[in-house]
């Protein structure tokens, strides 16, 4: 089964005028970019443990950020510098401190690492929904935090996911961020998000078996739910057709019986 591939595209033109520099910390790559024209980038070793890529990481921010000391930054990052938690809905937890605190526990449970060494923190979703907990590296944090002019911080996969759902409120699929060795990706239903992951792969088949596994759970709430024609959504940039990228995407796709793909806009 074959999907057909849309790239969705704005309306009107994006200006850059009056817009914040911007730093994307890839998985593979940092740039620094404003105007529209990247300043300066510097490439990640994708072989390094995870601990030394991180050092790698917090020292290029660092260096990036001094070179351009008055100019206001907006961060982005991948989703592997970060985690992503989706919390079940408790009606008993009646305050933030007892949410923030079922989180750390949470993350502390499915990551399996200390959660002082990680800045957690809880969207604000409406009141009965599933709830969605990020974290991110403390030494990450702190890099960026050595500039004194940083607008916002912001998870990519995430910021996408409101793209997306002013687009189709209630997407139901897969939303996808790749990058040539690893993938994070949220599964949904009815634009609520049931699983949210980040994996590491070798080959289009790793890759395929991850989602898989995970959208087997979610599969049979939308299996009861014959209008809801799941789709694959990509996060930017769009794969040039007939490149590994366009590859696995289609290959994702079909994997999961998905017959509509496409691209969010930049």
């Amino acid at each position: 089964m074959s999907a057909t591939f849309a790239v969705h595209k704005p309306k009107n033109r994006v200006s850059w005028e009056g817009r914040p520099t911007r730093l994307w910390i890839g998985g593979n790559r940092i740039r620094l970019q404003s105007g529209g024209a990247v300043d300066s980038a510097v490439d990640l070793d994708a072989q390094a443990e995870r601990e030394e890529s991180l050092t790698q990481v917090c020292e290029a921010v660092r260096g990036m950020l001094a070179s351009h000391p008055k100019v206001r930054v907006a961060v982005n990052l991948a989703c592997r510098w970060s985690r992503i938690l989706v919390l079940p809905w408790i009606a008993q937890l009646t305050r933030e401190e007892r949410w923030r605190n079922y989180a750390r526990t949470r993350f502390e449970q499915v990551f399996g690492q200390a959660g002082d060494e990680w800045d957690l923190r809880i969207g604000r979703d409406a009141p009965g929904c599933d709830r969605i907990a990020v974290a991110w590296p403390e030494r990450l944090r702190s890099a960026i935090a050595s500039h004194g002019n940083v607008r916002t911080v912001r998870v990519d996969l995430l910021e996408r996911l409101g793209v997306l759902l002013r687009h189709e409120p209630r997407f139901t699929g897969c939303l996808l961020e790749l990058e040539s060795d690893g993938a994070g990706f949220l599964l949904m239903l009815q634009g609520n998000v049931r699983r949210a992951r980040w994996c590491r792969f070798d080959d289009a088949d790793g890759l395929i078996g991850a989602v898989q596994s995970e959208w087997a759970i979610v599969g049979h709430e939308a299996g009861a739910q014959p209008n809801s024609r799941p789709a694959l959504a990509l996060t930017p940039p769009a794969p040039v057709t007939g490149s590994e990228r366009a590859q696995i995407v289609a290959a994702l796709a079909g994997n999961l019986g998905f017959r509509r793909a496409f691209c969010l806009p930049e």
